[in-house]
């Protein structure tokens, strides 16, 4: 499947060390070409989309897919669900090192505003900005007491320093993460916190890149980050690790889950017993339980999502 012209492709070098010296990965199934850097391994697209054809992607057709591989198909609908579990998950995992009460939190990329929604509930000052304005028409609407924006960070201006910055599948669609991690460092207090989620590239290496969902769906991503990779640009940027876990589940296309989950075609099957048996609520209760387990996120592991906690160094 091809959806990129080749007009619209470019070349580029390594984001995270300069470097223009890479090995292949793989070819995504939109037919790009992942590779890795030689010298500091950072996997990334090359050829990629240019700036401007990544800048039209983000618009009502994003949260809305009529493009195959890329965006949501009803982010501000059917998702919503899923967007509150994957905050209460976030905040589950961050609350262990933060005490979010009384923060003034800045999250970038912040969508239709359910984590800033979550800070606020958890006594934290939250501003929320994206450059999606279809977006922040819907977080408005939603949590009108939040300070919603449509800008980038570089664009951000008049709000003072914050306590933490929180940017969460985000990463991965921005033309330079380097540039990027800089301004965000600009925009925290001495010894502020960043929180950052992302595609873990370590689980395709891990399940092999086939099998990997990062690699068959979301075209938009540019860059495919490991725990390594992440760390690298932490030290680059003047940032120290605090904390990392990885969640959301395997990342599998189909299989068992590494950890010794039930296979989802057993989850089938027992529900095919339960309607026999008349126990479909126990079905419905071991699913749930089942689905929770398999996307809580935990120190370790290979998961599909990245967790990291960073701090900024004085």
């Amino acid at each position: 499947m091809t959806i990129w012209r080749c007009d619209a492709l470019e070349h580029v070098p390594c984001d995270l060390c300069a470097a223009d010296d890479t090995r292949p990965v793989c070819t995504r199934a939109d037919g790009l070409s992942v590779v890795e850097c030689a010298k500091c391994g950072l996997a990334y697209l090359d050829p990629r989309p240019r700036p401007d054809v990544v800048n039209r992607l983000y618009g009502l057709d994003y949260f809305a897919r009529n493009v195959t591989g890329i965006g949501y198909e009803d982010y501000f609908g059917t998702y919503r669900n899923e967007l509150v579990r994957e905050c209460s998950e976030r905040m589950r995992a961050l609350g262990k090192r933060i005490s979010f009460r009384g923060l003034r939190c800045l999250e970038v990329g912040c969508a239709s505003g359910e984590f800033c929604e979550a800070l606020r509930s958890a006594g934290a000052e939250p501003v929320g900005i994206d450059i999606a304005e279809v977006a922040i028409n819907q977080a408005r609407a939603r949590y009108p007491h939040i300070d919603f924006r449509v800008c980038t960070v570089e664009s951000l201006h008049g709000v003072g320093l914050f306590d933490a910055v929180f940017c969460f599948e985000l990463l991965e669609h921005v033309l330079s993460p380097m540039a990027f991690l800089n301004s965000v460092r600009g925009l925290l207090k001495p010894g502020g916190y960043l929180g950052i989620s992302v595609p873990n590239y370590q689980c395709a290496k891990v399940i092999g890149c086939e099998n990997w969902l990062g690699f068959h769906h979301n075209f938009e991503h540019l860059y495919f980050f490991s725990e390594q990779s992440l760390a690298s640009y932490a030290l680059r940027t003047g940032f120290s690790v605090l904390d990392v876990w990885t969640g959301a589940g395997t990342g599998r296309l189909l299989g068992p889950d590494p950890a010794g989950a039930p296979r989802a075609g057993a989850l089938s099957a027992a529900k095919v017993l339960a309607h026999t048996l008349g126990l479909m609520d126990l079905c419905r209760s071991v699913a749930a339980r089942y689905r929770a387990w398999v996307r809580r996120f935990r120190r370790g592991g290979n998961q599909h999502t990245l967790l990291m906690l960073w701090r900024k160094e004085v």
